[in-house]
This record gives C-alpha cells, structure tokens and sequence, in this order.
C-alpha cells in the first residue's frame, strides 16, 4: 500500500460547512480526503476506495455514525478501521465503546489533526482524543461558531 493510501481519511458529515472545514484541514495536513453526507453513501465510497480512517457525525439522515460503525465492522476489511464520532449531543458523547473514539462539538481542529496523525501513526495503539474546546483555539479562529 502505497504512502498516499495509507492516508485515506473518510469524513462523513451531514452539515456541509463542518464536512468542508474538516475535509480542507485534512487535506492542508497531507491527508487523502473522501467526504460523504450520511453513511449509505460512505459504505459505497468504502466499496470503491481504501479507507484507513473514518471520522463521521453520530447524528445523519438514511443511515447515522452507530449504525455506520456496526456495518464496517462487519466488514472484514474495515473491521479494525480508527473511527473517530463527532457529536453535538451530550449523552451520545458519554457512550463509551471500546472501537471507536467520540469528541463533541465544536470541533477543536488543531486537537483533531493532532488526533488523526497520532491514531495513523499509532496504527494499533489506543488513544483518546484531546478535543477539548478552549478559549486560545477559538480567539485564534481555529474553529467556527456552531459547527
């Protein structure tokens, strides 16, 4: 597998502001970016591309990140695949599940590249993400109001 396919990221939101934001930092870090709107339509570019991450919202119409989640895992080549659920929703945020890792939004962009290179990086380790929104990152406009 060559360099650029080991850096296949699949982001998988529905709100287009926070998948094009995501997407653009992916891309300025390096990082190949495939983008879907809900998860039926990330299963079919899972079908067509290798995937060596997916970051998705938990919350999307036709098929959400949990039910998106159980199917790759399903999956024998995405069964070990990092999954990284973005959530607006608290008590989504307070599930814990052993495969995979969840942040709230607002999405801390700098904490969430740092996450994804650690986790390609670390391929079998296992580590929490450090997406915790702070008050430095928003004055310096590393993310937007409500996404």
């Amino acid at each position: 597998m060559g360099k650029e396919q080991e850096r296949s990221i699949l982001v998988v939101e529905d709100t287009r502001v926070v998948r094009e934001v995501i997407g653009a930092a992916l891309r300025q870090a390096g990082y190949v970016v495939l983008m879907a709107t809900q998860g039926q339509e990330a299963l079919e570019l899972m079908e067509q591309n290798d995937v060596n991450m997916l970051i998705s919202d938990v919350r999307m119409p036709v098929m959400g990140g949990e039910e998106l989640v159980a199917t790759i895992r399903g999956m024998q080549a995405y069964r070990d695949l990092p999954v990284l659920l973005l959530t607006a929703d608290e008590a989504a945020a307070a599930v814990s599940r052993d495969d995979v890792s969840i942040i709230e939004k607002p999405i801390d962009l700098k904490a969430l590249l740092a996450y994804v290179s650690r986790t390609l990086t670390n391929r079998g380790a296992t580590a929490t993400p450090d997406c915790q929104q702070t008050t430095a990152a928003a004055s310096h406009g590393e993310r937007s109001e409500g996404w």
